[in-house]
């Protein structure tokens, strides 16, 4: 006779978080680098990005890791925020992937 088998679920309380690009601020080609490190985007698409402000520049993250990337965005001269659950993505006039359709 076959063992039992036990399934488990796993539940996540965290909920998603969104890295929210503000304002660019006065360092822009510092912000547009941190942009890149963050995203892999190219020079050009990381440009039109901080352009863009305000932006979700990293969307469905744990809290912690959405919080260092505001860190880094901020040590670039920028302003960011970090705005949980999953309204994050609409309360940002755009994200990215938006940016770069048009």
């Amino acid at each position: 006779m076959a063992e039992p088998v036990t399934y488990a679920v796993l539940i996540c309380d965290d909920e998603p978080h969104a890295a929210v690009l503000t304002r660019a601020g006065d360092r822009t080609p510092d912000v547009v680098r941190a942009v890149r490190k963050l995203t892999g985007l190219s020079l050009w698409h990381s440009k039109l990005l901080v352009s863009g402000a305000p932006v979700i520049v990293l969307d469905g993250l744990p809290r912690d890791i959405a919080e260092a990337a505001v860190v880094e965005l901020a040590a670039a001269g920028a302003e960011a925020e970090v705005r949980a659950g999953s309204w994050a993505s609409r309360s940002a006039s755009r994200s990215w992937p938006d940016l770069i359709a048009e």
